[in-house]
C-alpha cells in the first residue's frame, strides 16, 4: 500500500453523526453549539478557546459568535471533534 493510498478521514467525516445525519456548518446551530460547548467541557477543558466561544456562541445567538465558534470547532484536533460530536450524539 502507498502512502497516498492512506485516506485520512476529514471534515465531511468527523462531522457524520453515528445516528447517520450529517453535521456540517450550517446545522451547528445554537443549540448543538451549547451542547458541543458542554462536552467540550470534558475533553479540552473549561478554559479551552474553543470551549468559550462555544458557550458564548450558544449564550448570544449572534451570527459573528457563531462563526468564530465553528471555525474554532472546526480547527480542533480530528480526534477531539470526533470525541465531542460522538458525546452529543449519545445524548
Amino acid at each position: 500500500m502507498l502512502k497516498s493510498d492512506v485516506r485520512k478521514p476529514g471534515i465531511e467525516e468527523a462531522l457524520t453523526l453515528k445516528s447517520g445525519s450529517k453535521m456540517d456548518e450550517k446545522t451547528i446551530g445554537r443549540a448543538n453549539l451549547g451542547r458541543l460547548a458542554n462536552a467540550l467541557v470534558f475533553i479540552c477543558g473549561a478554559d479551552h478557546p474553543t470551549t468559550v466561544a462555544l458557550k458564548a456562541a450558544s449564550e448570544s445567538g449572534t451570527e459573528r459568535d457563531i462563526k468564530a465558534a465553528r471555525s474554532l470547532f472546526l480547527k480542533l484536533k480530528s480526534g477531539d471533534r470526533r470525541a465531542a460530536l460522538t458525546m452529543i450524539d449519545d445524548q
